[in-house]
């Protein structure tokens, strides 16, 4: 739990920790139709270790009372919508994700958090 104290307060964590990231874009370059369909239980999986820390949190006072499933897939969905914008060549300005990840990132903890 402290580890997520720590990322949550840590602004720049994504710029540290660039190749998590890297990967995690290339995963949803692939067609939201054909992710899903490929990797249900891959996405689900994700979902439910993310609920498993939000629910740590909850029970040590870290994050507010919440159903960590909905904050979980609150979470995916945030980073999924900035990923899929950010690889879409119909964007026509990029935004700078190492300085967005942080921010969305503070939005999310801010909302949740104790």
């Amino acid at each position: 739990m402290a580890k997520l104290c720590e990322i949550g307060e840590e602004p720049y964590f994504y710029e540290h920790n660039v190749d998590f990231f890297r990967v995690l874009v290339d995963e949803v370059r692939i067609p939201r139709q054909n992710f899903a369909t490929k990797y249900p239980d891959f996405y689900q999986a994700y979902r439910d270790v993310l609920a498993d820390i939000i629910s740590e949190g909850v029970r040590s006072g870290i994050i507010r009372p919440l159903n960590p499933q909905v904050a979980a897939q609150a979470l995916v969905g945030m980073l999924d919508i900035f990923l899929v914008q950010h690889s879409s060549d119909d964007v026509k300005e990029k935004m700078d994700m190492g300085k967005v990840f942080p921010e969305v990132f503070g939005i999310y903890w801010n909302g949740i958090r104790s």
